[in-house]
């Protein structure tokens, strides 16, 4: 569960304090799983904070499943060039919020329901 909020860490801290108490662990260990808990809270926390990035894109790379960019050859480049017909296509992003340009919370209604109404048939 992901929170956006700065105070929003409390119900975090206090699941990880009720699971810790219901381990049997050793006090060291306890300790030691708190701090790797605490720790990685911190990480997720900072991250859902982060503003000016892509959160898909950072959740992903946090979770080590990065995929690399396919590379075109420079004959694809031209090839792609030549027989384009038109005008470019926008891309559409609606990865999260910040690719989607969402800036206000009306913006991030009206691009979640975009989002939404897109996946139904």
């Amino acid at each position: 569960m992901l929170f956006r909020r700065a105070d929003d860490r409390g119900l975090h801290r206090y699941i990880i304090e009720k699971t810790l108490q219901n381990a049997q662990l050793s006090r060291a260990d306890a300790e030691a799983a708190r701090q790797v808990k605490l720790e990685a809270l911190e990480d997720m926390h900072a991250l859902t904070m982060s503003a000016g990035r892509c959160f898909r894109r950072d959740l992903v790379r946090y979770f080590g499943a990065e995929r690399p960019k396919p590379s075109r050859s420079l004959a694809d480049w031209i090839l792609r060039w030549v027989f384009a017909q038109g005008s470019p296509r926008a891309r559409v992003c609606d990865c999260c919020d910040f690719c989607g340009r969402v800036h206000s919370v009306e913006a991030g209604l009206q691009w979640a329901n975009a989002v939404l109404g897109q996946n139904q048939p």
